[in-house]
């Protein structure tokens, strides 16, 4: 009965947080767990982001509803992550009327398709993510999310002072790479976590 089951080096105990906060810790779907020392139970909407129930609606109407309801929040959600099996939903409800907007970064050469639909303050660029939690979708407002880090993330860790050691038993050197950093949401009530089904 206490056995446990984890992925190796992810096992995180309430007094020993080794993993980054992400988006179920920031915009819970129940009632709000203290996060960094806040209780959020105080304010759960400025606090805890903004729960949609849009399960019982078609997949674009839960989404557009859900982004009035941010807009009313005074949010302006930009950018909407969900599985690939909500995304093909959404595709295939849009018909005719979908439209691809092509994501690119400055910093890199990459780039790939988002979906776009239209909400009450501007296009909502919709991407697939395979690490998404499986019929949710994320509405964000991405400024208002930010990778928290002390020094670069990642980094080369070399507290000792050694960049890389050689190894004993083997022709090879062992690099040690990491950070120390969080996520960070200066608004979570501008972002909203919408059940799709």
């Amino acid at each position: 009965a206490s056995d446990l089951l984890f992925q190796k080096g992810d096992y995180v105990s309430a007094n020993d947080k080794k993993k980054i906060s992400g988006l179920e810790a920031w915009i819970p779907s129940g009632t709000p767990a203290n996060l960094f020392g806040v209780t959020r139970t105080a304010d759960r909407t400025r606090l805890a982001g903004v729960p949609f129930d849009g399960s019982s609606m078609p997949i674009e109407e839960a989404l557009v509803s859900a982004a009035s309801r941010l807009a009313r929040e005074g949010g302006s959600p930009d950018v909407c992550f969900m599985d690939y099996t909500q995304f093909a939903n959404l595709e295939k409800a849009l018909g005719s009327k979908v439209v691809y907007d092509k994501v690119s970064s400055d910093d890199a050469d990459v780039g790939f398709q988002a979906l776009s639909i239209i909400g009450p303050k501007g296009p909502i660029r919709v991407i697939a993510d395979q690490n998404c939690t499986p019929n949710v979708a994320y509405l964000l407002q991405m400024d208002t999310w930010s990778l928290n880090s002390l020094g670069a993330a990642p980094h080369i860790l070399d507290l000792d002072g050694n960049r890389m050691l050689r190894e004993s038993s083997a022709d090879a050197y062992e690099v040690r790479v990491g950070f120390y950093g969080n996520v960070g949401c200066t608004a979570p009530g501008y972002n909203s976590r919408v059940a799709l089904a």
